[in-house]
């Protein structure tokens, strides 16, 4: 696509496909131009056809979208038990609402605790960890 291709409903379907938030291009666009202050805002413009991007800007939303970070997000599947989305500060807010066998749930809980995964006999004491007594 042309730096001067870009339109709204272009711009809204790329970042849908991509799972991301007005307010996470917006940051990778202040790093990427090192442009303190650049808001969700100037998103919600480009989005609505308020206003459209600069050259620059345009550039920068091509290369941001076209990261390989942002081709894998296309491939998870979206479910009503497990959403992903933008902690606004670097981060990702990940929800998990499903049944799964121990085992694997305390391999999931010592991975997100930063941990590694725990051997069968430590088992019991992790998930204590997690549930309590």
């Amino acid at each position: 696509m042309d730096v001067g291709d870009i339109d709204p409903d272009w711009l809204r379907q790329e970042m849908a496909m991509r799972n991301i938030t007005p307010a996470e291009l917006a940051r990778r666009i202040e790093d990427s131009l090192d442009k303190r202050g650049f808001s969700p805002v100037n998103i919600s413009h480009y989005l609505s056809g308020r206003s459209k991007p600069r050259p620059q800007v345009r550039t920068a939303i091509l290369e941001i979208l076209q990261d390989a970070s942002f081709s894998k997000a296309r491939h998870i599947p979206r479910r009503d038990n497990l959403s992903v989305r933008d902690g606004d500060d670097g981060s990702a807010i990940l929800s998990l609402n499903m049944s799964l066998p121990w085992p694997l749930a305390i391999k999931i809980l010592a991975l997100v605790s930063g941990g590694q995964a725990k051997p069968a006999e430590q088992n019991e004491a992790l998930s204590d960890r997690f549930l309590g007594d």
